[in-house]
């Protein structure tokens, strides 16, 4: 008998033989056990069981998963290191990679302006090509870690779009003479606005040269610049009728280091396009890519089209924001025989090569490292130091420092030479006092402008301080290298203005520099001899008493120190062309 578990009664009636049943049946109730497994503890037992299992089981699959994404943010980590390792590792051969070529470009540029074989000359004008070439993907290397680290940043300036094209444009011509190919310009005729122009230039030539390369010989290579002020965009468009890209490589183009058969595609060597793609992103714009362009299958061709916002500006001229740099033409070797420079720079080449480029116009010491230098500078009193900023034992950096702390040199201009060209380094160079920063590989000719603009201001500055020697402590910035220096003399100066016995000895000393410091750093900030200062400054100050007090003459000269009237009118007299009698006549009756 199979019965559910519950409760149960069982009735049993008594029949006797003939049939007859007892009306009282006998009852029993009784109660049938559920099993095991239906009872409420086990049931709840289980649920427990199930709820242990299930939590169990799901923070096995969290620790599976957190483990998975631990792996795989470890593998994207990996990747990311390698990725960085890899473009560190093209930064630094480009840092390497730039000073070999400011030996090559300057020997190369030696060489083509002493040339009169055209053939040779020729020659020359391909290597000199191939160099540029060189430093093109050098500097396209640097971008692109700028790009990485978020330092490349933008650098408007307003000026004509247009102009700068056709400039850029004519500049590819000879790449495509070399290739047998047509180069055409179809631009606006003017194109006014704010624009980041050295990026621009980048991302021009790239896509033209691009083009020029993979078009075959006799090609035609179009180059469009179209922008209406109104739209607020301005678009290039670079076509040609070259060997154009399969779809199947079509959507990999900008990709970082992505290269194809080149019988396929017409991109280069991978890392223009990114390069490009890139700046075009910072400067909010879009490029896009399409080919083919025409039906004809041997020249299919390709077509990239740029669009960029554009920030027009009115039509009335303005001037192109430059840097703080003066342009003038080298000074004649006759003008700056007697200057004298110091070269510091660890490379052999390189130091060989700014000599010879230098010794031309100016007298030239040369130092293999930044504590040379230093030495050097302390104990010569260069004019002008040029320095590179990588160099073993003491730094360009940490030289230029200690040059602009030191009352004996700080006076002295410091041209800073570097392969790094990141704005970090040269807001570096610059905040410990450098005058200027050049970034190799550089032109001789530009140094050289350079240098002869910085000797140029401080000849000024020392043919100002000749003729008013009050005014030019007053004018200088408080951050300017001889500020410290005229103030603190002045200060001394002014002590012991009534001691006829102050004499250029006790001057030193009271400026803690030796005698032979003193007369130099005079002489490179005055031109002047310690001795002339002092006499400057004693007339200057004879000068305004003559203006201010009704004091005699023999008081005044006393009163500046001068113990003979006499001797004190013939230095009044050599320094004002007129008697102290006949100046202060004439200005106080001005």
């Amino acid at each position: 008998m199979n019965l559910d578990s519950g409760q149960h009664r069982l009735e049993v009636r008594a029949r006797d033989q003939a049939f007859n049943v007892d009306p009282t049946p006998d009852a029993i109730d009784f109660e049938v056990i559920p099993p095991v497994w239906q009872q409420g503890w086990f049931i709840g037992l289980l649920l427990v069981w199930i709820g242990l299992l299930g939590f169990l089981l799901r923070m096995l699959m969290r620790t599976r998963e957190r483990h998975l994404l631990e792996q795989q943010q470890a593998r994207e980590l990996h990747l990311q290191e390698l990725d960085r390792m890899k473009t560190g590792f093209f930064t630094n051969i480009s840092h390497e990679l730039r000073t070999p070529i400011t030996v090559i470009q300057g020997r190369l540029d030696r060489l083509m302006s002493d040339e009169k074989d055209e053939d040779r000359k020729q020659s020359l004008v391909t290597l000199q090509r191939n160099a540029r070439r060189v430093a093109t993907l050098v500097t396209q290397l640097l971008d692109f870690r700028k790009i990485e680290e978020g330092k490349l940043a933008m650098e408007a300036s307003v000026g004509d779009l247009a102009a700068s094209v056709r400039e850029w444009v004519e500049s590819l011509q000879p790449l495509a003479e070399l290739s047998q190919s047509t180069c055409i310009l179809e631009c606006v005729p003017e194109c006014r606005g704010r624009f980041d122009f050295d990026k621009l230039q980048k991302i021009v030539t790239n896509l033209v040269s691009n083009s020029i390369k993979y078009t075959q010989a006799a090609g035609t290579v179009r180059v469009m610049l179209q922008a209406r002020a109104e739209d607020r965009v301005v678009r290039f468009i670079v076509e040609d009728d070259g060997i154009g890209i399969s779809a199947e490589h079509l959507p990999h183009i900008f990709e970082r280091f992505y290269r194809v058969p080149e019988s396929s595609m017409a991109v280069g060597a991978g890392i223009g396009l990114n390069l490009t793609q890139e700046l075009v992103s910072l400067l909010g714009g879009d490029i896009r890519v399409e080919s083919p362009i025409h039906h004809d299958s041997k020249r299919p061709g390709t077509r990239f089209t740029v669009t960029l916002p554009m920030e027009p500006v009115n039509d009335k001229p303005v001037e192109l924001e430059q840097p703080n740099l003066q342009v003038v033409s080298p000074a004649s070797p006759e003008a700056t025989d007697e200057s004298f420079l110091l070269v510091v720079e660890d490379d052999e080449d390189i130091r060989q090569l700014l000599k010879e480029g230098l010794s031309s116009l100016y007298r030239v010491e040369i130092a293999e490292n930044g504590a040379i230098g230093l030495q050097l500078a302390k104990e010569r009193v260069p004019d002008l130091i040029i320095s590179d900023v990588m160099m073993p034992v003491m730094d360009g950096v940490t030289l230029c420092r200690h040059v602009k702390a030191s009352m004996e040199t700080s006076h002295i201009p410091v041209i800073l030479l570097t392969a790094k060209s990141s704005l970090e380094y040269q807001m570096e160079g610059l905040k410990t006092g450098a005058d200027d920063y050049v970034i190799k590989p550089f032109s001789m000719d530009l140094l050289l402008v350079r240098i002869a603009n910085l000797l140029e201001s401080r000849r000024h500055l020392r043919e100002k301080f000749g003729r008013d020697f009050a005014v030019v402590p007053r004018i200088l910035p408080d951050d300017a290298p001889d500020k410290e220096f005229l103030d603190k003399a002045m200060r001394v100066l002014e002590e012991h203005s009534s001691n006829w016995e102050f004499k250029t000895e006790q001057f030193a000393d009271e400026l803690h520099m030796s005698l032979r410091s003193l007369q130099r750093k005079i002489k490179a900030v005055t031109n002047r001899s310690p001795k002339e200062f002092i006499n400057d400054f004693r007339m200057a100050r004879a000068a305004e008493r003559l203006i201010q007090t009704s004091d005699t003459i023999a008081e005044i000269s006393f009163q500046v120190g001068m113990d003979e009237p006499t001797n004190f009118t013939r230095l009044f007299k050599t320094q004002y062309q007129m008697t102290p009698t006949e100046y202060r006549a004439q200005n106080k009756s001005s």
